[in-house]
């Protein structure tokens, strides 16, 4: 037999944690994303240095502080601001969407709680226990957890570079 409470309260929950995670992601989960590559590509670059510094004959590694004291990073700005307008229009998109989600959720619980005489109150405020709950958890899980773990291979990333430059130099 169907519980409509159990369904109402199934509703509420989705449009809840689904509403959540989309707004968590795009307000703190990028901030800590852009975070964790910076410190991974820090980490490699630091390891691919080593491995310059400890491999290579002093005249070669002249040769290349002279090459490199030569080289420029490229003007990425237009890049940079078409990946901003791109993000921007993206996240209006999604919380457009989560919006959507969060609102029909809200109303068609409401309409359940209206129609079958369950109490709109309390499941609303079960869900939002629920949900700051789920917060700290991912908040927590993101801040101490995530931003320590490393996932880009240094000895791959090395690998590719090091192939790569020796197909370059015709090797």
């Amino acid at each position: 037999m169907i519980n409509v409470n159990e369904i109402a309260n199934l509703i509420l929950t989705v449009s809840f944690v689904a509403t959540f995670i989309g707004v968590f992601f795009f307000t703190y989960g990028a901030g800590v994303e852009k975070e964790i590559v910076i410190k991974q590509v820090d980490y490699i670059t630091q390891d691919m240095t080593s491995l310059l510094n400890t491999n290579l004959a002093p005249e070669y590694k002249s040769l290349l502080k002279s090459a490199f004291s030569k080289l420029d990073p490229p003007n990425m700005d237009a890049v940079d601001d078409e990946v901003n307008r791109n993000n921007a229009e993206l996240m209006k998109q999604a919380f457009m969407v989560l919006g959507v989600v969060f609102t029909a959720g809200i109303l068609l619980t409401y309409y359940l709680s209206s129609r079958y005489h369950l109490d709109f109150k309390s499941l609303l405020i079960k869900n939002s226990i629920m949900l700051a709950f789920i917060a700290i958890v991912e908040y927590v899980f993101l801040k101490y957890f995530a931003t320590q773990f490393i996932s880009a291979d240094p000895n791959y990333v090395k690998t590719i570079i090091i192939n790569t430059l020796k197909e370059y130099s015709g090797k």
